[in-house]
């Protein structure tokens, strides 16, 4: 399971569909495995560098 927390680093109210539909392959990493609740937890943005997207979003602000 990927909580919806773990999908992205915008802290923005957002649904699951924000990110991905249904039948499409994602890159994940592994939490947390709990053989108790039999779950694995999964995280998108753990394998994104926050600093990388912001210099993205930010990309041409310092020029002209």
């Amino acid at each position: 399971m990927i909580h919806v927390s773990e999908m992205s680093w915008t802290r923005k109210k957002v649904t699951p569909a924000d990110f991905v539909a249904e039948g499409d392959e994602v890159k994940v990493i592994v939490l947390k495995i709990s053989k108790d609740l039999k779950r694995i937890s999964l995280s998108m943005k753990q394998i994104q560098n926050p600093l990388e997207l912001l210099g993205q979003k930010y990309q041409g602000a310092n020029e002209g």
